[in-house]
């Protein structure tokens, strides 16, 4: 028997039950009528420390920061077959909890814990217009982090 797929889903708001998440609820509710698995992590309002450039996940393929949030996060995208990030738009992009998390995820680039071959997705929202910033930055994390 094969194992079941299994898609991990981010919101990026900080409104747990906002736009965004109704957004990523509705493809939930369509991956699960698939037998696909699905987690929705609300990031929104995590406190994710910065990075501060320091390179050492380069070397040991982890951050040195005491940050369970980002390690929490990071090992349930490298489990995932798949990876939908959902965003709000701010001021023409991402919500800067959103972009800190894709600052943070170097240590998955530089332990090799590729996420080649899984599928990836942008699920934006917006009031007026950014929104096509947003979908650019995140699918240029999905681009760079492989």
């Amino acid at each position: 028997m094969s194992k079941p797929i299994k898609v991990f889903m981010i919101n990026g708001s900080p409104r747990e039950k906002g736009n965004t998440f109704t957004m990523l609820s509705w493809v939930k509710e369509g991956l699960e009528k698939e037998g696909i698995e699905v987690e929705i992590y609300q990031l929104g309002k995590k406190e994710i420390k910065p990075c501060v450039a320091c390179y050492a996940c380069q070397k040991t393929g982890k951050c040195w920061k005491d940050d369970s949030v980002m390690d929490e996060l990071l090992q349930k995208i490298i489990e995932a077959d798949g990876i939908i990030i959902g965003s709000p738009t701010y001021y023409a992009d991402v919500p800067g909890v959103v972009k800190t998390f894709i600052d943070r995820s170097q240590p998955i680039y530089y332990s090799k814990k590729t996420l080649r071959r899984k599928v990836g997705a942008a699920v934006v929202m917006a009031r007026r217009g950014g929104a096509i910033h947003v979908y650019d930055t995140i699918n240029h994390w999905f681009g760079i982090i492989q």
